[in-house]
């Protein structure tokens, strides 16, 4: 501790000697940060006998850093003349130093990314762990990759999921969003009077999905509400088109092609496999129920088509240093 007197005057008090006009002072507090150098005046915390200002040359970034990436680890590539070692510092914490193979040769270092913008900065170490000024702060926004419905690539998935969606008749109970809403839980029932008690599979009602564009689908799942009891069609049939020049009709279907027919139906989940077929648009048609009485109902839970991109290329895997 330091003392600063403007004007000092000596007092004797009670025999003791009192310097007055004078202030006590701290000494300038001296800061260390870990592995880079200081945004404001200090020492940084590096090994002693380094030069500072230091010597060792700031690392060279090459090509620059992205400005928004999909993966959480970034690569980040380039070189640094004279160093042993490459480290950086990042928004997710400090990247461990990787050890160049030689002195002035290039160097990739991986970076982890935390989730919106993230700031980056590369500094290189020599063989004395000497620290070299840190580069330029890099701004990097990761932003996480999320997965596309054409992602079907290894394995079909569910193509009618929230997919727009028309039908014949509108549902007397629930909604017709029901049917493809990705949950069993909840159903849409459709009624249709026939007066034909003999079970013949000639009136019906349809509902009809646009997937968007065309897939290649390969199975179909259809789920009946748990309480359907006989709510349940004993007779249906799945038509699919690539564009159909108008609604199914329940019996010539001009411009649609019959995937699947069914004239035994049960009330338990059914999983309908058919031989691939390419289709924009799939159509199931609800003939009779499993009941005798005048009015066919359904409660319909849910109507699945399974499928995958025919165009879709696998994605190339994320950039590492080490392939």
């Amino acid at each position: 501790m330091k003392i600063r007197c403007s004007s000092p005057v000596f007092v004797t008090l009670m025999g003791i000697a009192v310097l007055t006009g004078c202030t006590a002072q701290d000494p300038p507090v001296q800061k260390y940060d870990t592995f880079q150098l200081l945004d404001t005046v200090g020492t940084p915390d590096q090994p002693k006998g380094c030069p500072t200002p230091p010597t060792l040359p700031t690392p060279y970034i090459n090509p620059s850093p992205p400005s928004s990436y999909k993966y959480k680890v970034l690569p980040i590539r380039g070189s640094a003349s004279g160093a042993a070692m490459v480290g950086a510092t990042t928004t997710a914490g400090s990247a461990s130093p990787v050890t160049l193979a030689g002195s002035g040769t290039n160097f990739c270092i991986e970076v982890d990314l935390v989730s919106g913008p993230n700031t980056i900065k590369v500094y290189a170490l020599d063989n004395k762990g000497c620290q070299s000024k840190s580069t330029m702060p890099y701004s990097v926004r990761y932003v996480p990759t999320t997965v596309q419905q054409d992602a079907g690539v290894t394995k079909p998935i569910n193509l009618a999921k929230s997919q727009p969606i028309s039908s014949k008749d509108t549902p007397g109970e629930g909604s017709l969003s029901y049917v493809n809403d990705g949950s069993t839980s909840s159903f849409a029932k459709f009624s249709f009077y026939d007066w034909d008690t003999s079970g013949t599979c000639d009136k019906c009602t349809w509902v009809k999905i646009d997937l968007g564009k065309a897939y290649l689908l390969s199975k179909f799942k259809i789920r009946w509400a748990p309480s359907a009891g006989s709510d349940y069609a004993t007779c249906y049939t799945i038509l699919t088109a690539a564009n159909p020049a108008q609604n199914p009709d329940c019996s010539t279907n001009a411009g649609w092609k019959v995937t699947h027919k069914e004239t035994a139906g049960i009330a338990v989940p059914k999983d309908i496999t058919v031989q691939p077929v390419t289709a924009r648009y799939v159509a199931l048609l609800l003939y009779e129920n499993a009941s005798s009485w005048l009015w066919e109902n359904f409660k319909l839970a849910e109507f699945e088509v399974w499928g995958q991109d025919p165009n879709a290329t696998t994605p190339p895997p994320p950039d590492r240093c080490k392939k």
